[in-house]
């Protein structure tokens, strides 16, 4: 018979619908970074953003954000140095926005429940300390604490944190989500945080976020990384019940569950507690220089 010669179409091994879902098990309560607490938030937050260094899938911090970091010999001068960045949105993501995001973390105001991830920083006690204060500090006492934090922006490519005290492990929390920069035009715009409105830095963007019902995540046109998303959407039904949601797994077994004790941002948090309890034990402290590595 006759022969047929071999395709010389490179095979990616991917499936032609590259199109996950992934069920939550409830709705997110916010998709605002900065009090953001829970895994379900958590599990859309981790897709929208990313901070200027990211925990990679060997557990290594990396710049992501960041093009490259100094710490000083001391330990308590991280300096960051931003690669070409924009946001989902098309503006350009600046040193400044860094700082907004951070100080309003460490804003009591904003009462974000993992505000005390920023503590290390220089000021940051005495902002964290008037949180829940009876009377509550003024406006004014706020803006002058948020002032001394030790955050700056030298210029837009450039982001440097001074810390209180020498903390070695720093840099594997600021992986958190709540170090994400934030646009100060989009967070105090009307409805911000719906899908309509929705400004993200990651390698995903909002495309609709239906209430009660699922969000679903598009690739984002600016993201900066090397490596683009080759999923072309993730959708996520939200189940308020177990029960549903297994009941429709069994119906459609492409539904992917998502384990709440497993979500890479928790992982990520567990990476921070043991980085926080290995610094407790005498580690050398030198100069060092971050390699960029392109995510």
């Amino acid at each position: 018979g006759e022969s047929v010669a071999p395709s010389t179409e490179p095979s990616t091994g991917l499936a032609a619908d590259q199109v996950i879902r992934i069920a939550l098990p409830g709705e997110p309560p916010t998709l605002d970074p900065s009090p953001a607490q829970d895994a379900n938030s958590l599990a859309v937050l981790r897709a929208l953003h990313r901070p200027l260094v990211y925990i990679n899938d060997k557990l290594e911090v990396v710049d992501a954000l960041a093009e490259s970091h100094e710490i000083s010999a001391d330990a308590t001068e991280f300096t960051f140095h931003l690669r070409d960045a924009k946001y989902s949105n098309g503006d350009p993501i600046v040193a400044g926005d860094l700082v907004y995001s951070w100080k309003r973390l460490a804003d009591p105001r904003t009462a974000a429940p993992y505000s005390y991830v920023i503590s290390e920083v220089a000021g940051a006690e005495d902002l964290l300390a008037m949180a829940g204060a009876d009377p509550a500090p003024s406006d004014a006492d706020v803006e002058a604490a948020l002032d001394k934090l030790g955050v700056s922006a030298p210029d837009d490519k450039t982001f440097v944190v001074k810390l209180a005290a020498p903390a070695t492990y720093f840099l594997s929390a600021m992986t958190l989500w709540v170090f994400v920069p934030l646009q100060e035009k989009w967070v105090t715009s009307a409805d911000a945080f719906e899908a309509a409105n929705y400004v993200s830095s990651g390698p995903f963007m909002l495309e609709a976020w239906d209430h009660n019902s699922q969000i679903v995540l598009k690739p984002n046109p600016n993201w900066y990384g090397d490596v683009k998303p080759t999923l072309t959407e993730i959708t996520m039904p939200i189940y308020a019940e177990p029960a549903a949601a297994q009941a429709a797994y069994e119906a459609d077994p492409e539904l992917a569950a998502l384990r709440l004790d497993f979500t890479p941002a928790l992982r990520e948090l567990l990476a921070v507690l043991l980085a926080g309890l290995l610094a407790r034990r005498p580690v050398p402290v030198s100069g060092r220089t971050g390699r960029a590595e392109r995510l």
